[in-house]
């Protein structure tokens, strides 16, 4: 049985007004919310861009949350639910975590 694929989720402040390209990939206009802040995880299917366009599970724990301490232990809580292997292994690398 394979085992289960590690996440990496990160927090960030709350990204606003995000507008799509012709080749589809989003961009936002540098504004940020400075009291809300959300949770990537590309490990969930978020492709970064607004909420309302990722994947439940990814929609679910992007958030927003009220202060960055809210949103440091949601990704503290998603990352003890998606371990890593004994060797910690960073994001699409194959070198440990030092």
């Amino acid at each position: 049985m394979p085992e289960p694929e590690a996440h990496f989720p990160y927090a960030r402040r709350l990204r606003l007004d995000w507008t799509q390209a012709q080749d589809g990939s989003w961009h936002h206009a540098d504004k940020d919310d400075p009291h809300r802040w959300e949770v990537v995880c590309a490990q969930c299917g978020d492709i970064d861009g607004p909420a309302d366009r990722q994947p439940e599970p990814a929609r679910s724990l992007r958030g927003p949350y009220n202060g960055k301490h809210s949103a440091r232990r949601a990704v503290k809580r998603h990352e003890q639910q998606h371990p890593a292997q004994a060797l910690d292994l960073g994001p699409m690398s194959d070198w440990p975590v030092i």
